[in-house]
């Protein structure tokens, strides 16, 4: 069984391993398993500060859907503490964490 001491309840009491299947773009959704299903579809990442710091989001491009997605921040967030990266591009089998400090910033 897997331990989520690290993870805040979601607010509609699901829990924080549900995969949600995304497609066609639009934002992700944190404290979910976000499974992205084709490429380079628009995919943002939920701003920073609509999470507690220290919630996460969980992001996966299975095998069978790898084909190169693009996942965007939201605003003015940075990724890793980058202006100038503003994106994360898969472009194979993937399976990323991005834990937010719950003001402006999204850290791998």
């Amino acid at each position: 069984m897997s331990n989520y001491s690290d993870f805040f309840p979601s607010s509609d009491g699901a829990a924080v391993d549900t995969v949600i299947p995304q497609t066609g773009g639009g934002t992700l959704t944190a404290l979910r398993i976000n499974e992205l299903r084709d490429a380079d579809a628009g995919y943002l990442l939920p701003l920073a500060n609509t999470v507690l710091a220290n919630q996460i989001i969980t992001i996966t491009l299975p095998l069978r859907y790898a084909v190169g997605a693009i996942v965007t921040r939201s605003g003015g967030d940075t990724i890793e503490g980058a202006t100038s990266d503003t994106s994360i591009t898969f472009e194979g089998a993937t399976i990323i964490e991005l834990t937010s400090d719950g003001v402006s910033k999204w850290s791998i």
